[in-house]
């Protein structure tokens, strides 16, 4: 595929920087980098030294943008184009037609006003990462720089690029399918290493190259039956029921297998949301300084202190947890509380698990029976805190099993970190095939895979006349067949949607 617009983009985060780097893709990427990019190069140079490197002088190269080799960085400089002869004539006459490098910001030889000095590579096409011309520069990270570069270009004619347009040109061209794609924005949206090291198995082909050769183990039965049309009246068996059964049951193992591990996957991406809950006074911001160990939340003796979310996170096996300390809750007259009880509740909803802190030093009162019964269908855990101070009441009074910890001491805040080992990251976190399933839209069409397949095996496997049942119609099953083809081309972009891909892309960052 090609594209007749140049696009253009900061590739690295905004903000000020060492290093920013700015990219354009498309059929004018070189043309508009010939106009704001002066190539120089570093020499010594014969001057009176006044100080430590003031001996150096950056000079031009000389030679034509067609001596550029593709793939090779050059040095120089960052200009406003210019159109006019400059007032400052043609530069130092040394002998060697060499023009010194102006300071910043003044206009040489008509060619207009030094931006920056930066590093500029060309990449030929398809040789790239878009399988386009590609050019990037990489300046010194001042975002006033960057800002005016990009202003220049896109006044050149480039166009600003969209979220995800480099990675979703790079697709159209065949430069990676769409697994591949989505695992760049995975990579760099990782929070751990096992994400990482997940994201970058994706994004090497390991989901595509299994997914491709069950839907090729397919297309090749399906070949097989659809040419048994052809010669329908000739007595030639093509097609081997049990041959398809066994690509089928292949198909459904292997998805069964991927499902399994989405939940692994999903902590990999998004690791735990864990809500720390109760009335207030507790000791629930004590509790999450004491796992953080570090002052994260405000305490204080007085009830109502948290009136907002606060979140801190620790890492368990490697896997990221985040800890929220909520308003305690309770009927608040004070609106600003009131409206933090409501995030506190919101959370809940959302939270992988919730810890239900009692105070063991105090009788449980209406709101803690409140609370346990609000949460009661969420998984959660019973703790009881203060356990430094006098009991109570009687711990075994909540039934089941409860934690007892001390935020002072930290005593008991172990026994909790296990259980959530228990009850989230238990067994191993890695599976056989190096690679644990993570994207919901992946989910989504493995779960419609395996119902189409154990509906197309159940008709294929039964027996003529049994019950006055008979196997599916040849025509009926080759329909069947290309329906789960397709759905296993939707994973790596073999079936292209442009709705789909639009969907996709717009989640990646600018300038990726």
């Amino acid at each position: 595929m090609s594209n007749s617009s140049t696009i253009v983009a900061q590739a690295t985060a905004p903000g000020e920087a060492s290093i920013a780097m700015v990219r354009l893709s498309g059929p004018q990427a070189l043309s508009f980098l010939q106009k704001i990019f002066r190539k120089k190069k570093l020499k010594n140079h014969p001057l009176p030294s006044r100080g430590r490197g003031e001996d150096l002088l950056f000079v031009h190269e000389g030679g034509s943008w067609e001596d550029f080799e593709t793939h090779k960085m050059y040095f120089g400089e960052i200009m406003i184009p210019h159109p006019h002869p400059s007032p400052f004539g043609t530069g130092v006459k040394d002998g060697t037609n060499n023009i010194p490098l102006s300071p910043l910001g003044e206009r040489v030889q008509g060619e207009g006003v030094v931006l920056d000095q930066a590093m500029v590579v060309f990449m030929k096409a398809p040789h790239s990462f878009t399988g386009e011309d590609v050019a990037e520069i990489h300046m010194h990270g001042s975002p006033v720089v960057v800002e005016q570069v990009l202003k220049i270009l896109v006044g050149l004619g480039a166009t600003s690029a969209k979220p995800g347009e480099f990675s979703k040109r790079a697709f159209l061209n065949g430069k990676m399918d769409l697994s591949q794609a989505e695992a760049i924005a995975d990579l760099i949206a990782s929070k751990s290493e096992l994400a990482a090291k997940n994201a970058l198995s994706q994004l090497g082909g390991n989901l595509s190259r299994l997914v491709e050769s069950l839907r090729q183990d397919l297309i090749q039965v399906m070949s097989r039956l659809e040419l048994g049309f052809d010669f329908i009246e000739e007595d030639v068996a093509l097609f081997n029921p049990k041959e398809c059964l066994l690509v089928l049951e292949k198909i459904k193992t292997t998805s069964k297998r991927l499902l399994a591990s989405f939940q692994t996957g999903q902590l990999y991406k998004h690791g735990l949301k864990i809500a720390l809950v109760g009335k207030p006074n507790v000791g629930k911001s004590s509790l999450l300084n004491a796992f953080l160990e570090e002052d994260k939340a405000i305490t204080h003796s007085e009830p109502g202190t948290t009136r907002d979310v606060v979140m801190g996170e620790i890492k368990l096996s490697g896997i990221p947890i985040q800890i929220y300390d909520t308003a305690g809750l309770r009927e608040a007259a004070h609106p600003v509380e009131q409206e933090g009880i409501k995030r506190s509740e919101n959370l809940i909803e959302k939270a992988d698990l919730v810890l239900v802190i009692l105070d063991s030093s105090n009788p449980l009162t209406l709101e803690d029976h409140q609370i346990l019964e609000k949460i009661k269908l969420k998984k959660h855990l019973k703790v009881a805190n203060k356990i430094d101070l006098k009991p109570g009441w009687d711990l075994k009074t909540v039934g089941d099993q409860i934690f007892s910890v001390s935020a002072v001491t930290s005593q008991g805040l172990n026994e909790i970190l296990e259980e959530i080992q228990k009850l989230f990251l238990k067994g191993s976190l890695e599976i056989d095939s190096g690679f644990v399933l993570n994207n919901v839209r992946h989910q989504k069409i493995l779960q419609e895979v395996l119902v189409q397949v154990e509906n197309v095996g159940a008709g294929l496997s039964r027996p003529v006349g049994v019950n006055n049942y008979s196997p599916i119609p040849e025509e009926l099953l080759a329909e069947e067949l290309r329906l789960i083809a397709r759905l296993l081309g939707n994973i790596t972009g073999e079936v292209k949607d442009e709705h789909i891909l639009d969907e996709i892309f717009s989640k990646f960052c600018i300038g990726k």
